[in-house]
């Protein structure tokens, strides 16, 4: 029972954040990975997390497990790396309760309880994530890698943002989870907090692990030291290093220099150069000092426990079962709210400003017809007013749900709260059809709420009648277009919206899944949306168009959508405009197929900071 790590590398370009580390954690230690910043250490946290992907050849085991293969084991994992990231207009309990059910967690809300009892959150929890100071935030961070009372608590800098009262109750905290039974795995670079909690120590410098030992071995091992003080210490610092002998001036301003060496010969030889010494003994160790003395030795050693035999995979890992619904309905949550509504609602209203305005015109008509100004004119019925209002806010619903899919996983990513998914047991192919299925969910309430708030709107203001036109010389309707014949159309030109829509949906989850932040997702999927329209005008003459997915949606740039040949129908046309009937399914569909394999993919391969 342990994590290990064998050989772990990564590159970011040229530069190497990890060369070949070794690490150990043993099943009840307490951690303490330390190093400059700029080390490696949150990489590495990152790697044993599942969230960056190490270079090929590189071995990382939980428990004999490998955590990508086999997301199982994480639920053996919980973790916090840098700032953690929560929905802001979310409560603190409502966060966790969104993540216990995605863990799949029994007694969600008693759990949820039980982890913002031990952070000290407890009286809080009702307040907007928003709200809670940066070190509330930190500490509910820590709740959340709490959820379900993992086997291993991976935790990078957990001490950041607490001040000294938090920085207390959190030892105490991990002194008991570890009591427990729980594996800490702390990184931090406060030297003084690492040596006091922890029982292991690994010193990472420049993406190499230096050394790996027990606390206590690594303090009571390595070289000698000695502390000397003379009239004038940086001379005397450099007159050692001359020597060849390893030296550094503490705060305090005395001089430390590390065996093994012939200290009294060193301190003659001092004395010889005209130096006045005016103490000279030996000093015990610190954690701080033999970090420094490796550090600048660069001398690669490991240590690890005697005895220690690798770990067998454990076969008794619980099934992973409804993932996906799970992650949808995550989604779902994660969507629900002002902005969602307000977004959706947006394509009815232009909608309804549509049916608005023919009802005007179809009033003004009527009264010059009565007035004798106007010879005829043609009846407004309410099958006109749906397509038209169809028409005028099915583009902009296209914009709108490729919008909001895009931020799916762009606007987690920068939000900081795809990270708390991503540590979950969950494949990462499950969260991107979970979040897909959520999304295609939200496009068709969508789709269902215009079209049904547009047909209710046309119905008050015109009838599901036939189609007539009114002479000026008896004000007699004469028919054009019975009702009968029209209905007929309805139900294919509504349906045909359906997959259009969800391929626009897809191909903005597409465009968030490769983008690296939230605005740089939007502004790609508008630009996309619009340039697909645009390419209509290139693609038409070199007979291309059916391709792309716009002349299956209405648009203000061309006709030739089932939808517009409705409206045409409904205005009593006997011949409408019906072009690419035979693609206006299965090229949608493709286009939904490609853009959703694509985007697991990407999810798949993408490092997630």
């Amino acid at each position: 029972m342990s994590i290990r790590l064998r050989g772990v590398s990564r590159r970011y370009g040229r530069d190497t954040a990890l060369d070949a580390v070794d690490m150990h954690v043993h099943a009840g230690d307490v951690y303490g990975f330390i190093g400059h910043n700029g080390a490696g250490k949150t990489t590495t946290l990152r790697i044993v997390l599942g969230l960056v992907r190490p270079a090929r050849g590189s071995e990382v085991r939980i428990d004999g497990h490998d955590p990508r293969a086999n997301p199982r084991i994480r639920r053996a994992l919980g973790g916090l790396i840098e700032r953690p990231g929560f929905f802001d207009s979310r409560s603190a309990r409502h966060n966790l309760r969104m993540l216990a059910r995605l863990q799949n967690l029994t007694g969600v809300d008693a759990e949820v309880d039980r982890v913002l009892g031990l952070v000290g959150l407890s009286e809080v929890a009702n307040r907007r994530a928003g709200a809670l100071s940066q070190g509330m935030r930190q500490r509910l961070g820590l709740a959340q890698a709490l959820l379900g009372q993992p086997r291993y608590l991976v935790l990078d800098e957990p001490q950041n943002g607490l001040d000294p009262e938090g920085m207390q109750q959190l030892r105490e905290l991990l002194r008991g989870i570890a009591r427990a039974g729980t594996t800490v795995l702390l990184s931090s670079h406060l030297l003084s907090e690492v040596a006091d909690l922890c029982t292991r120590i690994g010193v990472l410098h420049r993406g190499r692990m230096l050394v790996e030992a027990p606390t206590d071995r690594l303090l009571a091992g390595g070289a000698q030291r000695f502390r000397l003080d003379t009239d004038d210490n940086r001379a005397a610092e450099a007159q050692l290093r001359q020597l060849g002998i390893e030296s550094t001036v503490q705060e305090d301003g005395a001089l430390l220099f590390f065996g093994p060496v012939d200290a009294p010969a060193a301190v003659t030889a001092l004395a010889r150069q005209g130096r006045a010494i005016r103490s000279f003994g030996t000093a015990a160790a610190t954690l701080e000092q033999i970090y420094l003395q490796h550090t600048r030795s660069a001398a690669r050693r490991s240590e690890p426990a005697s005895g220690a035999a690798p770990d067998d995979p454990k076969a008794d890992l619980p099934a992973l079962r409804g993932s996906v619904r799970r992650v949808v309905r995550y989604e779902l949550t994660r969507l629900a709210g002002p902005v969602t509504v307000v977004a959706l609602a947006a394509p009815a209203a232009v909608g309804i400003a549509e049916i608005l305005q023919r009802t005007a015109h179809r009033a003004q008509a009527s009264a010059e017809v009565r007035a004798g100004t106007l010879a005829s004119a043609t009846d407004f019925t309410a099958f006109e007013g749906l397509g038209r209002a169809l028409g005028a806010g099915l583009p902009l619903l296209a914009v709108v749900l490729a919008g909001l899919a895009s931020q799916s996983l762009a606007g987690e990513l920068g939000g900081g709260t795809l990270r708390n998914v991503l540590i979950r047991p969950l494949r990462r192919v499950e969260v991107a059809f979970g979040k897909l299925i959520g999304l295609w969910a939200v496009g068709l309430a969508g789709y269902a709420a215009t079209a049904g708030a547009t047909a209710a709107v046309a119905g008050m203001c015109a009838d599901y009648g036939d189609l007539v036109e009114i002479l000026s010389t008896n004000h007699t309707p004469f028919p054009l277009q019975s009702a009968a014949e029209v209905l007929p159309h309805l139900s294919p030109a509504l349906l045909s919206p359906v997959v259009p829509l969800l391929a626009f949906t897809t191909l903005g989850f597409l465009v968030g899944a490769l983008a690296r932040t939230a605005a740089t997702a939007m502004a790609a999927v508008v630009s996309t949306v619009v340039g697909l329209e645009l390419l209509r005008a290139v693609a038409r003459p070199r007979g291309l168009e059916h391709w792309l997915l716009g002349p299956y949606l209405p648009s203000p740039l061309a006709r030739g959508s089932r939808l517009d040949a409705f409206v045409e129908i409904a205005s009593g046309v006997n011949n409408p405009t019906l072009r690419y009937s035979d693609t206006e399914v299965w090229v949608p569909a493709a286009w939904l197929l490609v853009c959703a394999t694509l985007a697991a993919l990407a999810l798949r391969r993408r490092d997630v900071a």
